[in-house]
């Protein structure tokens, strides 16, 4: 989801109904370099955006990856050489 759509209400609604159906039924992976904390920012309505939380870190195993990206490794090799 693009940041210029996710302020827009139909794109909210979509991400919230999306994840609320899928509930405790399906697998979901959700990727994202924005820190939970930041989310009300991102979805300009910290009620939405806590729904959605809500509903995400429900019965979840949060992966933090801190390492680099591997294609922004593989870029910053690159450049040096």
């Amino acid at each position: 989801i693009g940041s210029g759509l996710v302020g827009s209400e139909m794109c909210k609604e979509t991400v919230f109904q999306l994840i609320d159906l899928r509930g405790e039924k399906q697998s979901t992976i959700l990727t994202t370099n924005i820190n939970f904390n930041f989310w009300d920012d991102v979805f300009h309505d910290p009620v939405i955006a806590n729904a959605i939380l809500d509903r995400i870190l429900h019965h979840v195993h949060v992966i933090n990856i801190t390492e680099k990206s591997y294609q922004l490794r593989e870029y910053m090799t690159q450049d040096n050489e």
